[in-house]
């Protein structure tokens, strides 16, 4: 899968999280993993990168590592 060949993109923390939602998504969409906390430079560069896209952000809500 190249990246921006789908019109939606997920945005999770990490691989497991990857497949979990990749394991209950009946559509095909793009999802990207933060690994971790995410920097709010490379969150400026995904801003710019997927403007014109449909985006889903599923972080939890625990600390770092839990």
């Amino acid at each position: 899968m190249e990246w921006g060949e789908f019109d939606k993109v997920i945005i999770v923390e990490g691989s497991s999280d990857r497949r979990k939602v990749a394991s209950v998504l009946n559509e095909d969409v793009e999802i990207r993993c933060t690994n971790g906390t995410i920097s709010l430079t490379k969150l400026d560069e995904l801003v710019d990168e997927l403007m014109d896209r449909d985006v889903y952000l599923l972080f939890d809500a625990d600390e770092s590592g839990e």
